[in-house]
């Protein structure tokens, strides 16, 4: 026969020995429960897929019109080096409205009461949050495939190699994925989703069009320095 063994009993408001959880348990559960949100998120996007419209359509109709359209007013150089220069910082200025759509869902999510009940499920406080912006990612890596994609059937070349590419791609989804904090923040802070708009617009468009992603700093001050100029 076999003694019993007799384990001792927890101290109260203390757990077990057995079911003490460790950081690096806390951490993977943290981890699980992220993914589970983002699946929750993607599976939403794919029963509303109008909500791509603004990492498929917009960057085509951006290409199209500052290419074909203001190209030759803003550029002041040929169609394909002006192209050269846009598409990078296109890209950079998509990435940016692209993540107006997190702030707005999130803001939907607290008025709808959605927010509140993952409040009470047994998830640390920034699980939602983490699981949105992991979801994101998939958003920002359609952006990056359009702009490429459609600007290389229009005449934009890849100068360098593919191992550049990849490490250039992995550079901006990298800079959308801290970006879209500052929406996830506006969208926390605002009352409606269409504020969530406003405001993101406000700080992006003089971001945008006030830096040289659409024209060169030293093509716009020629430019502005003739238009002042006596002689003319």
């Amino acid at each position: 026969m076999t003694a019993p063994t007799l384990t001792k009993a927890a101290p109260p408001g203390e757990l077990p020995a057995a079911a003490a959880i460790t950081p690096h348990t806390s951490m993977r559960r943290n981890v699980l429960h992220a993914l589970v949100l983002a699946k929750r998120n993607l599976v939403k996007t794919t029963r509303t897929p109008e909500q791509l419209i603004d990492v498929t359509i917009q960057p085509i109709i951006f290409l199209l019109l500052f290419v074909y359209v203001f190209g030759g007013a803003i550029g002041g150089c040929s169609r394909h080096e002006y192209l050269q220069f846009l598409l990078p910082g296109l890209l950079g200025q998509g990435i940016a409205m692209g993540s107006i759509a997190l702030g707005q869902n999130m803001n939907a999510d607290i008025e709808k009461g959605v927010f509140d009940r993952f409040r009470s499920l047994p998830i640390a406080r920034t699980v939602p949050l983490v699981g949105a912006v992991v979801a994101d990612f998939m958003r920002y890596l359609i952006l990056c495939v359009m702009f490429l994609g459609f600007g290389s059937a229009i005449g934009f070349r890849i100068e360098t190699n593919a191992l550049a590419l990849l490490g250039a791609v992995a550079l901006a989804i990298g800079f959308a994925l801290c970006f879209c904090w500052l929406s996830l923040w506006v969208g926390l802070k605002a009352r409606t989703p269409g504020s969530v708009q406003g405001i993101m617009f406000l700080l992006i468009f003089p971001l945008s069009f006030g830096s040289s992603s659409s024209a060169a700093i030293d093509s716009a001050a020629k430019r502005s320095a003739s238009s002042v100029s006596p002689a003319n």
